[in-house]
Order: structure tokens, then C-alpha cells, then sequence
């Protein structure tokens, strides 16, 4: 894993000094398991850091808790344990290691709920990259849990994440991605009746534009297209019924449109 970005020097992120760690317990040297156990948020500290820590402390230079600090920030553990820290505080998602772990616990309260795990480093650095904050991100697992469920109905098969995002990416909601499937069901149970009485007795077939639009509008997915197709292909059912007059219609999905005489199709060209 490639080396998180910034040098872990200076203040602490976001400003401020921090205070000193709390004194060890067990006397000079942070030994016996005492020393920084929970300071600045940063808890979980190997006994070779909390020494280190100490030291820097009682060395007498200037400015040890930022010093200190810096040191955690550059060390394998801190990047081990915070992944994606610096891409994260420098577009301004947290400022510290506690806000670093109330952003972590509320992306993992999000995976446990839809993906029945915790969230992962690698996931983590791209996270923090992107400036995804955890209400963000919960908002994006509970669209693609949706958008699973319709795809894998839809067409038999799981969505991937790269089709999962574009469709998020492009503004597109679950209700919209329902009503396209829906219109597209509707084509695929009308095409042929639907090119029958456009073709015998409306102004000729169908595009693929056209009988999408129409699928739509019939799903509730309403366009000035859609609306247009409708009415065409109602007119044409018009047609029909006059020609075969006295003959109950039937239906093809919500529309009256079909009498039995187009069973039989007359031959009145297209």
C-alpha cells in the first residue's frame, strides 16, 4: 500500500496545540502498560510508541505535544490504523484522529446494515480521497442495495459497482430506474401488436426511440415523445375497432386497444 500523502509535521490539522498525554502510570519510561493509552483520540498505542512518546516529553525541547504528535503521524502504525488520514483532513472531512474514528464508525454502522461487514482500508483511502463523508456514503450503499435488487429481477444477473455508480453518478433515482424497467417490460410484451397497428393503421412502424418512449410513458415515466406515441397508437386502436366493429376489444397491458379481428390481421398494408 502506497505511503498516505503529507509528512504528519507541524500543528495539530486544522490548528490548535495539544496537550500534554497523561502521566504513566507506572513511573519514567511509560513501562508495565501504562503511559498514552487514549490521548488526543488516539487510542491503542503499541508500548514501543507510548516510550517514544514519553521521551519526547522529557527530552526538554520546545513544543513536545506537537512534536509528539507529528512523530505518531509519520510512524506505520498511525497509517495502519487511520488509512486515508491525510487525503481526508486535507479536503476537510475531519481534523483530528477523533473525528477520523466518528467518520470510521459511522461508515461501518452503513456496511454492517447493507453489507453485512465492516468497511475495509482499501475502501477507506478511497473514501477519504473522494471527500465522501459517512452520510454520503451510507446514501450510496442503500442506492446500490436497491439498484442490486431491481437489476438482479430485471435482467438476471448482479450489477456490477462500475454500473452501480454511473447510474448514481448520472443523478438517477431508484423510482426513475423502476419505471424504466417497467417500460421496458411493456415493449417487450406490446412490440408486436404495438408494430401491427402502427404499421396497418397509424403513420408506419416504430423506431426503438419510439417504442422506448412509449414503454415509458405507459410506465408513468411521462416525455413529450411518449405522450405523442400514445396517442398515435391510440388513434390507430380506433381504427381497428372501427373496422372490426361489434367485436370486444381486449387488452395489451393498461390499453384497450386489440379486438379479435387482429388475430386475424386483415390485409389493409402498412
Amino acid at each position: 500500500m502506497a505511503r498516505d500523502p503529507g509528512t504528519g509535521t507541524g500543528p495539530l490539522v486544522g490548528g490548535g496545540t495539544a496537550p500534554p498525554p497523561p502521566a504513566a502510570s507506572g513511573g519514567g519510561g511509560g513501562g508495565g502498560g501504562g503511559g498514552v493509552v487514549n490521548w488526543l483520540g488516539i487510542s491503542g498505542l503499541p508500548q514501543d510508541l507510548i516510550n517514544a512518546v514519553d521521551a519526547i516529553f522529557r527530552d526538554g525541547a520546545p513544543n513536545p505535544s506537537e512534536r509528539a504528535l507529528a512523530y505518531l503521524r509519520t510512524t506505520p502504525w498511525h497509517e495502519q490504523k487511520y488509512p486515508g488520514f491525510w487525503s481526508g483532513s486535507a479536503g476537510g472531512l475531519f481534523s483530528s484522529e477523533a473525528e477520523y474514528m466518528n467518520w470510521l464508525g459511522g461508515i461501518n454502522a452503513a456496511y454492517r446494515r447493507f453489507n453485512g461487514r465492516d468497511v475495509n482500508s482499501q475502501e477507506l483511502w478511497y473514501y477519504a480521497a473522494a471527500g465522501w463523508g459517512a452520510g454520503e456514503i451510507g446514501q450510496r450503499l442503500e442506492f446500490g442495495a436497491g439498484f442490486k435488487e431491481m437489476y438482479r429481477r430485471h435482467y438476471g444477473r448482479d450489477a456490477t459497482q462500475a454500473e452501480i455508480d454511473a447510474y448514481y453518478g448520472s443523478g438517477g433515482n431508484l423510482d426513475t430506474l423502476s419505471k424504466i424497467y417497467l417500460g421496458e417490460e411493456v415493449v417487450g410484451a406490446e412490440r408486436g401488436d404495438v408494430q401491427y397497428l402502427s404499421g396497418a393503421f397509424g403513420e408506419g412502424r416504430l423506431s426503438e426511440e419510439q417504442l422506448t418512449a412509449y414503454g415509458q410513458q405507459k410506465a408513468g415515466l411521462n416525455s413529450a415523445l411518449g405522450g405523442q406515441i400514445l396517442d398515435k397508437v391510440g388513434k390507430a386502436i380506433q381504427k381497428v375497432n372501427r373496422v372490426f366493429q361489434g367485436e370486444a376489444a381486449t387488452q395489451i397491458g393498461s390499453q384497450d386497444i386489440l379486438a379479435s379481428g387482429l388475430k386475424r390481421r386483415p390485409d389493409v398494408g402498412r
